[in-house]
């Protein structure tokens, strides 16, 4: 219940940066504060863009957290879009509903190659009790290619709340 909670707040907040042609560019739990009340708000858009803005510095450098980083990002693609921050958002939740990452390594730039060519696991097979359909959202979410992620991180977070609590079921 905590996750769908969180979801929708950081999906709202998301979703309303993306509508305003903004992406976050660096999703992570650092990025994300909980008020006493219980009130997410997503933080530190220090390394947002707009849509039509590039991913590089002039040197080539890229910008982001190894743990949260999308492929697109890895490779250094000049225009990311809200794709971007909803694969990031995908590993978020993988974390927060799996008690992990579903890549890690101690090597910085090991690690940011595994975003860019391993396959994530189930989150079902790390943590017991999480149904398929949650697996197959995530999976989506974590897609390698931008294009094949949900349109938008309204219908990416809608469709993960379904998995998580649709007809018959709780949240884990």
């Amino acid at each position: 219940a905590q996750v769908v909670a969180y979801l929708r707040q950081i999906g709202d907040a998301l979703q309303y940066a993306h509508d305003n042609q903004i992406v976050h560019r660096d999703l992570k739990p650092e990025n994300l504060m909980v008020t006493r009340e219980g009130l997410v708000k997503v933080m530190d858009f220090g390394l947002a863009r707009g849509h039509t803005s590039s991913t590089v510095t002039a040197t080539g450098a890229v910008f982001g957290t190894p743990s949260y980083i999308p492929p697109e990002q890895v490779l250094g693609q000049k225009q990311l879009d809200a794709r971007s921050d909803q694969y990031s958002l995908g590993v978020l939740l993988f974390e927060m509903l799996t008690g992990r990452r579903p890549f890690d390594d101690q090597d910085p730039v090991a690690l940011i190659f595994k975003h860019v060519s391993e396959s994530p696991p189930k989150a079902s097979s790390v943590r017991e009790g999480l149904p398929a359909s949650v697996d197959m959202v995530l999976d989506r979410m974590l897609s390698k290619e931008p294009a094949e992620r949900y349109p938008s991180v309204r219908e990416a977070c809608h469709a993960l709340e379904q998995a998580l609590t649709g007809p018959g079921r709780e949240a884990p």
